[in-house]
């Protein structure tokens, strides 16, 4: 089933590049060095058949932050849109992402998530079928279909791609985006900014 696609208005298709003058190879590198890095990532994963999927998981995470904030939308929604399209999925997708996006990123285990008296945890898995169902016991389970979430995350990333090929206004708002990556060291952190000048000579 093919994933559903998040997108933000952005206008009819640009033909006429000039209204803001920026040209897809203008930003080529940078989509290359973000989203491109993400999605041959997750890509070598699966061709290699390693079973890393606590790796990959959180690489679909990122991936769908990476979305979500170039589409400004919250972080949870792109990835909420891997999942089944009907409830309890789409009330569950914003706990469902930040236990595991967390989780694996700041400890590499995604969070148990407690509801009442009871424990959900995560077991993920590769193989084909429905991204994530549940199972009872103790604790419950929810089971995750890595192949299927990199699947749909993977037609995400390349739908977004040929957005900003064709619309100009969706590569303007990229190209602000990325300026917005830049981290400045403020000039009065004196002592910080001389040990960085230090680096260079």
């Amino acid at each position: 089933m093919e994933a559903r696609r998040v997108t933000v208005a952005t206008g009819a298709p640009d033909v006429k590049t000039k209204s803001t003058g920026i040209e897809f190879t203008q930003i080529a590198k940078e989509f290359q060095e973000t989203f491109g890095y993400v999605r041959q990532d997750i890509e070598a994963i699966r061709k290699a058949n390693l079973g890393l999927n606590y790796t990959v998981v959180l690489l679909i995470c990122c991936a769908c932050q990476m979305l979500a904030w170039h589409k400004d939308l919250s972080d949870y929604q792109v990835f909420t849109s891997l999942l089944p399209d009907s409830e309890p999925w789409k009330s569950l997708g914003k706990m469902i992402f930040e236990a595991l996006r967390n989780g694996l990123a700041h400890r590499f285990r995604p969070d148990t998530l407690r509801v009442g008296k009871e424990n959900w945890r995560f077991s993920i898995f590769w193989q084909n079928g429905t991204p994530v169902s549940a199972a009872r016991g103790n604790p419950n389970w929810l089971l995750l279909s890595a192949k299927s979430l990199e699947e749909r995350v993977i037609q995400l990333i390349d739908a977004y791609e040929q957005e900003l090929r064709e619309n100009a206004r969706t590569r303007a708002n990229f190209l602000e985006k990325s300026r917005k990556c830049i981290r400045e060291i403020p000039p009065q952190a004196r002592e910080v900014v001389n040990a960085w000048n230090t680096l260079v000579g």
